[in-house]
């Protein structure tokens, strides 16, 4: 149910309200810099880890898609509210003005619920998918999104004016009400966080060795790391919401949602880099395809089974370059076999 009230902008002068607009413009700013920089700097790893994967349709190279190319391409919308290019007299600015806030709205709550579902199913990861562990996340996943929808469906339809809106912005200001259903709807999702926060670090102190996974062991690493900075970045949201100027409330939440994007991508390349296993065997072999040359390799022997068991059931090993391109595939016997070889070639060797 959907409430009316008005919202004068005589309720700030016009240099306060211009001053309040910049800063908004700061944090957006700065937001989308990190947000394309992080981009460009991790491209190539993508497209070496991710796009030339064996097997594009896993869901985690699904998930990874969407959160990347979500914000990614979604950006732009929050950009042209914080900027406004069109004419400052144009008849329906207003109303395009309306149309671009609830867009900023609606997108930040996707990408929260991607970021959100990575780390419910990273952490039911670590605990073996326990049916307990993963029923109570997806239990307090599902209360986030319900307190979500209750505390946004159930605030007040503001009438605006053309002189509520800041000089080329389209920035509207939140009244007080709706500011704190926005601050209780971010909350369900910080309360998530924290739990899976929680849940990170048990699993870190039950285990001194940090398991006997390299998943594990990166989720662990990393993912304690990640998940508490995001759950920062939620407090800090959420109590930008409860500022008392109109024009500065939620001025964290593009940044909140661009960090919690990246960091996901992040540790999903993480997840994806074959010179994080502790398995991995450099070396230098002649390719056979390619007289005269050496191409640097490593076989990948800690992940999924089905990455490495051929049809008849028996192992194999990707054989890839540095940038993570498969050339062939070994049999465990090959593997082994030019394993020695090369020790007794290094061994022979003179220092």
């Amino acid at each position: 149910m959907q409430f009316t009230s008005s919202f004068s902008g005589r309720t700030q002068d016009l240099g306060d309200r211009e001053w309040s607009a910049a800063v908004q413009k700061v944090f957006v700013s700065i937001a989308s810099t990190i947000l394309y920089y992080e981009y460009i700097q991790t491209f190539s790893r993508e497209v070496a880890w991710i796009w030339k994967a064996p097997r594009q349709l896993s869901w985690l190279n699904i998930l990874f898609y969407v959160n990347r190319y979500l914000i990614l391409l979604g950006q732009s919308g929050v950009l042209l509210r914080a900027f406004w290019p069109g004419p400052l007299e144009a008849p329906n600015r207003l109303e395009i003005c309306k149309a671009l806030t609830l867009y900023h709205q609606f997108f930040g709550a996707a990408v929260q619920f991607v970021v959100e579902a990575f780390m419910i199913v990273r952490v039911s990861a670590m605990y073996n998918f326990s049916r307990r562990v993963t029923a109570f996340l997806l239990l307090v996943g599902i209360g986030a999104i319900t307190n979500a929808v209750v505390s946004v469906s159930t605030s007040k339809e503001v009438q605006h004016t053309v002189e509520t809106i800041p000089l080329n912005s389209c920035m509207l200001p939140n009244d007080d009400y709706n500011a704190h259903r926005l601050a209780i709807a971010w909350a369900g999702g910080l309360a998530l966080d924290i739990i899976i926060v929680i849940f990170t670090l048990v699993k870190a102190l039950s285990e001194p060795t940090l398991g006997k996974s390299v998943i594990v062991k990166l989720l662990l690493r990393d993912g304690t790391f990640y998940f508490a900075i995001m759950s920062l970045f939620m407090i800090a949201t959420v109590c930008s919401w409860l500022v008392p100027d109109p024009y500065l409330r939620g001025t964290v939440s593009t940044l909140a949602n661009v960090i919690a994007s990246c960091l996901t991508t992040r540790l999903i390349l993480n997840m994806r880099n074959p010179a994080l296993f502790p398995q991995l065997q450099p070396a230098v072999i002649q390719d056979p395809a390619i007289p005269d040359t050496s191409v640097e390799w490593a076989i990948k022997k800690d992940a999924e089974e089905s990455d490495f068991e051929s049809d008849d059931g028996k192992t194999t090993f990707d054989l890839i370059t540095s940038e993570g391109n498969i050339l062939t595939k070994l049999s465990d016997e090959e593997y082994y076999g030019s394993f020695q070889e090369r020790s007794r070639k290094r061994e022979d060797s003179p220092v």
